[in-house]
Order: C-alpha cells, then structure tokens, then sequence
C-alpha cells in the first residue's frame, strides 16, 4: 500500500509535533515542510497537538540520548519518526526525503526531484549510527593577533553547517591553529543560530595548551596578562619550553582549561594539547621517559578536571611525537578522550592497514590497548588529488570499530571549504559520511548515489570514472611507493580514465547542460589532470613532446 503525502499539489497528510516540542524538532518540522514544498510547489501544515490525526507526519524525540538512533514507521496513511534525541529527528526527516528521491551530495547542490505528487510505499527502519562522534572539518592559519578572520561568513559557512546532519555528521569543529580560542567568542555570533537549529555538538580541534599559559604577549590570544609570560615566570621554563614536570605549572594550566571549559557549556570538546615544535624539546626529568612525562602532565590536568568539571572529558590531541604515548607505562585518567590524529604520520596513498603505515598503526593499537575512549581525527585532507580515499576508508573505520573506537572526524585541509580545496573531497566525504553513519556501508553504492545526484544521467560514467581511478591507483602504488602529496597518475593512464568523462559530456541532456552539469565534468579533468606525474621518474613514462 502507498501513502500519499502530496496528491496533485494538494498536502495530503499534515505534518505534526508535540506542543513541548524544542527548538531542534520544530526546525525538522520546517525542513521537511519546506522541501516537500520545493517537490511539489505545495504547501504543508505543521500543527502542534497531543492528539494524533488520521492522516500526518508525527515528529518526535524520544529523549536525549548521546548515541544517536531513529525508527521511521510508514503505514495506516501516516508517517512516524521518532529520534533518540532532537538531533536524530532532524536526521530521519533527511532520510525521508532521500527516501523521496532526494539527495545532498555537495553544500552548494542539492538534488530535489520537482513532481506534484509525492508518495511513499510503506516501510519500517531503524538506524542506529556506527560511531558516537561524526565530522567534516577545515583548519584555519592565524599567526598573528591583527589577521582578519572571515572564517564564518554566512553565505560561505551556512550552507556548510547545514551539510552535516543532511549527511548524519552530528558535530560542528572549528579548528583554528596556534591557539586561537579567542576567535569563538568574537564571531560565533555569525553561525550560532544554525547550529542551534539542528542540535549539533561544537568541538575545538588545535594544539591550544599555549593558549592558557602563553610565553609573551604576541602569543597572548587569551589576554590572560603577563603572569605567565616568561619574563615575569623564568623558573616555570627551560630553554624557552616550559616545564610541565613541575606541579605548579600542571595546576596553573588545569585550572585556566577548566574555567574556560566551565564557561563555554557549548563545546562539547576543547582539545587539550601542546604544539607540535615542543613536544619533543620539554625538560624530562630523570628515570622518566617523554611519553611518561606527557602521560603524566595530562593525568594530572584530567585529575583536577574530575574534581571541578565532574562529567566532563579531558579530550587530548595525540599528534605528532606524542602519537607515542601509548609507549607510556601510566595508565591514563578514565575521564582521558584521546584524539587520535593521523595527518602527518600517515602515508593517504595507502589504507591504514597497509604496511606503509606500520608505525602509525602500531601507535593506533598501543593507545587503544589502555582502554580510554580514541577518536580518529584523520588527516585525509592532505592526501593528493583523486587519490581515492573513498576505497580506504572503510578499512580504517572497521578497524577502529572493531577496537572500540567512539568516534571519526575527518580533516579537509587547511582551506575554508570542509570537503577540501575546490570541494576536491567531494565524492569521498560524501562515502565517508555513509560510512560514519554506517560502517558496513557499500561505498560503491554511495558513489553511484552521489554521482547522479550531481551529474544527472552523465552520473553513470562519472561513477565508472571514480571506480576506474581507483583500479588504476592501485595498480600504480603496487608498482611504486608514493608520498602522501605526489601525483601518481601517468600520461597513458590519464587517457584511460579520460575517456569516462567524454562519455558523460556526449550524456548530457539540454536540461543538464543548462545547469551547467558540462562545467563540472570539466572541473573533474581538470583536477584529474593535476594527478598526472609527467617527470621521467623511473618505472614511469617520460613526459610527451608537449609538456618538456
């Protein structure tokens, strides 16, 4: 049996949420509203009642639950979605469209099929997400205090934030390098609203243990004053580094992390951790390592934490050298999340599990040996072009699943686009996304989805081109080891995987070409192109005539 929820532009079903509705479950209302308008040009009501109707659209969460979960119940000529929290309702109406032949593949462009009727057979599901935390981000470079900061501009930033639960990503990171906290509260201001729209969790992702106890004034973000500075505090460093051996410097800090953590209840995580120039250059005291120091400098901060910050997490960046702390002989405070980020270390060229990658898979299993909960902030962002990530990173996911891992976050790059430079990431987040969601999702699937929710009937030969680059890059690097930037493809194999794409320009119908699918198909090339290694390496061709 169908139920129709649209009948020849007339709104069949009403649309339905409890009076103690919150914010979150009444924007869902609004969204599916909305975008059953944008299908049928008809509008819909949205009623607030304790009692059912014969025929409607019942909204509800069941609570507020961290683990987030839906069940949709489509029959009797009503649908029902109830989410574990308000969050996960936003996400079953995004699955209900998608189930209506809608799709969200890019930030910029959705695919919303235009019919006056809309109907639905009738179904039941239930989905349960892989992994507590889920995300896309871009890091941004502020050196200094004068930088303008443009990193939340609404026409670029919103569509982005709302990309994340269309996509069932439930955590908006802002990451800024060299401890720039101080930019949260001077602009979020800019994309709050959105973010309290669709229940997302906001994490702080940087190294900012510099930020509650900056060394001089250029690098006092926090304007915290000169108490800590090393001309007021000599003893409290060593060679310009200061000494996180000494009790008083680990209270000092603990107690400045904690005041913010306790006046910012809207981050769910701030990342705890030092920079990357310092960690190997601290004073490690006799008869103890450095990972030892380290465990035992974040033991003690977490320590402080439980007792005035009760519930809260300690979250701790592991990058770097400090990718080795689980070499460390203490056992970590429970109330430790250890953000596991791979982005320096890891060869993207290959999956995680690959032997190119033994030592930071090692450091990966160690840690996770100590029992505290891992997030996996992965630094696929970095990797080269068209290299095709979507193929690895199911293997990573299972793996950290099957170590109890409670979270991914994928990392775009140093860019103000989450999906990378250009959306070069576009195809791959989009599988990543499903994945997080999903651990057993089929990528292939995905693809195809994303493909024609782009690409329109040329979708078929831009997938097949996908598929074909990811057979033709592991042909490659089984010949030859690449680094985690070089370019891979030769010229013959560019060809090869070229002439998907002049199928999918001869596929393209007037409609498409009107909304310009063409342009993509050739920023796709053009991209590719970048891929393609023309110096005479050895077991590579030499370049042609053309390029010398």
């Amino acid at each position: 049996m169908r139920i129709n929820i649209i009948d020849n532009r007339y709104a069949s079903l009403k649309i339905r949420i409890l009076p103690s509705a919150g914010r979150v479950e009444r924007f869902a209302a609004k969204e599916l509203a909305w975008y059953l308008y944008k299908m049928s040009k008809s509008g819909i009501c949205i009623e607030e009642s304790f009692t059912a109707f014969d025929k409607e659209i019942f909204l509800t969460a069941a609570g507020d639950c961290h683990e987030d979960s839906f069940v949709i119940e489509a029959k009797n000529n009503s649908i029902f979605l109830s989410g574990s929290n308000p969050r996960s309702v936003l996400f079953a109406v995004y699955e209900l469209l998608e189930r209506l032949g809608c799709a969200f593949p890019h930030p910029f462009d959705e695919y919303i099929p235009e019919k006056p009727t809309v109907e639905t057979e009738e179904f039941s599901m239930q989905w349960k997400a892989s992994f507590r935390e889920r995300s896309l981000f871009q890091a941004f470079f502020l050196l200094r205090k004068n930088l303008n900061f443009d990193g939340f501009v609404p026409q670029r930033r919103r569509p982005q934030i709302a990309f994340l639960p269309k996509n069932k990503c439930n955590t908006f990171i802002f990451s800024c390098d060299y401890d720039r906290l101080d930019l949260w509260d001077k602009f979020k201001y800019q994309i709050m609203d959105d973010l309290l729209d669709r229940g997302l969790k906001i994490a702080f992702v940087s190294a900012t243990m510099d930020f509650f106890c900056p060394e001089s004034f250029e690098k006092d973000f926090g304007e915290y004053g000169d108490a800590s500075y090393i001309t007021k505090r000599p003893q409290w460093y060593k060679n310009n580094v200061l000494r996180i051996d000494l009790p008083e410097v680990q209270e000092f800090i603990a107690k400045r992390y904690t005041d913010f953590l306790l006046s910012h209840p809207e981050f769910s995580t701030i990342t705890f951790a030092p920079r990357k120039e310092i960690i190997s250059r601290v004073y490690v005291p006799e008869n103890m390592s450095l990972m030892d120091l380290w465990m035992s400098f974040f033991n003690a901060v977490a320590r402080y934490m439980a007792k005035h910050a009760p519930g809260r997490k300690l979250s701790v960046m592991v990058h770097n050298d400090l990718l080795a702390l689980g070499e460390s002989l203490l056992e970590a405070e429970k109330n430790i999340l250890f953000l596991f980020r791979t982005d320096d270390k890891i060869n993207m060229h290959y999956s995680f599990l690959a032997p190119e990658n033994e030592e930071v898979k090692n450091a990966f299993d160690l840690l996770a040996a100590k029992g505290n909960e891992i997030c996996i902030i992965n630094g696929s962002g970095e990797s080269g072009e068209a290299a095709p990530y979507w193929k690895y990173a199911g293997d990573l996911y299972k793996y950290g699943k099957e170590k109890g891992i409670c979270g991914v976050w994928e990392f775009g790059g140093h860019t103000y686009n989450m999906l990378g430079l250009n959306f070069r990431r576009c195809a791959d987040y989009y599988c990543c996304c499903s994945l997080m969601a999903d651990v057993n999702t089929d990528t292939e699937k995905s693809l195809e989805k994303w493909a024609f929710a782009l690409y329109g009937g040329s979708g078929k030969f831009v997938a097949d081109f996908y598929k074909e680059m990811a057979e033709t890059h592991n042909t490659l690097t089984s010949e030859r080891c690449y680094g985690t930037k070089e370019k891979f493809l030769t010229l013959s194999s560019f060809r090869s995987v070229q002439k998907n794409l002049a199928f999918a320009k001869e596929a393209l119908t007037n409609e498409e070409k009107l909304k310009k699918t063409g342009e993509k198909i050739d920023s796709l090339e053009v991209l590719t192109a970048k891929s393609v290694k023309y110096s005479p390496v050895p077991g590579f061709e030499k370049e042609d005539e053309f390029m010398k």
